[in-house]
C-alpha cells in the first residue's frame, strides 16, 4: 500500500461525502445560491468537484469511471453521492497498487495536451477538491449557515485516528 497517500486521499473522500450529506438538508434555493469567488452555485460547485475527480482518475489510469456521462448532465445530490462513493472505492483500490509518482500522465485539453507526473496529478486531486469544498463552505456560510467541519482534524477524530487526552 502507498502508506503516505492513504490518509490524504481518505480525508479528501470523507470530506466530500460529509459535505454532500450536509447539503441533503438544504432547499433547492440554498443549493442554487452562490458567493463571490465560488465556482458557481453550491450544487454546480459540488458537481464540478465530484466529476473532476473522475476525470483525474482517468488521467492517472487511462480509464474514465463507469458513470453514465452526458455532456448536458447536471446530476443532483443522489447521483453525486453515488459517484463520490465510487471515487472513494477507486482510491482504496488505487492505494493497493504500486504507484510511480514520476510516471508521466497525459490529459487532453482544449489547447493540446497536458503532460505531468502522476505525483502532480495526485496533488491536484487533493488540492482541487479542497479548493472547491472551501468554496462550497463559503456559499453555505454566506447563507447564514454553519458548514460542516471538513478539516483533517475532524476526519481524524471521526475515524478514530486522533483523540484528546487529559493534561497531566
Amino acid at each position: 500500500m502507498n502508506e503516505g497517500l492513504r490518509e490524504p486521499l481518505r480525508h479528501s473522500a470523507w470530506a466530500t461525502q460529509r459535505l454532500l450529506a450536509f447539503c441533503r438538508d438544504l432547499s433547492d434555493e440554498q443549493l442554487a445560491a452562490t458567493a463571490p469567488g465560488a465556482y458557481g452555485s453550491l450544487l454546480a460547485t459540488l458537481q464540478h468537484t465530484v466529476v473532476a475527480e473522475g476525470v483525474f482518475r482517468a488521467v492517472l489510469t487511462g480509464a474514465f469511471p463507469d458513470w453514465n456521462w452526458r455532456p448536458d448532465e447536471s446530476p443532483g445530490l443522489d447521483v453525486l453521492e453515488v459517484r463520490a462513493m465510487d471515487n472513494t472505492r477507486f482510491w482504496e483500490a488505487f492505494l493497493e497498487q504500486p504507484f510511480d509518482p514520476d510516471r508521466i500522465c497525459i490529459q487532453p485539453g482544449p489547447h493540446g495536451r497536458r503532460e505531468a507526473s502522476a505525483g502532480v496529478v495526485l496533488a491536484q486531486v487533493i488540492e482541487h477538491a479542497c479548493e472547491h469544498r472551501s468554496q462550497a463552505c463559503s456559499i453555505i456560510t454566506a447563507q447564514g449557515l454553519e458548514p460542516p467541519d471538513l478539516q483533517a482534524w475532524a476526519y481524524a477524530y471521526d475515524v478514530g485516528l486522533a483523540r484528546d487526552r487529559p493534561a497531566t
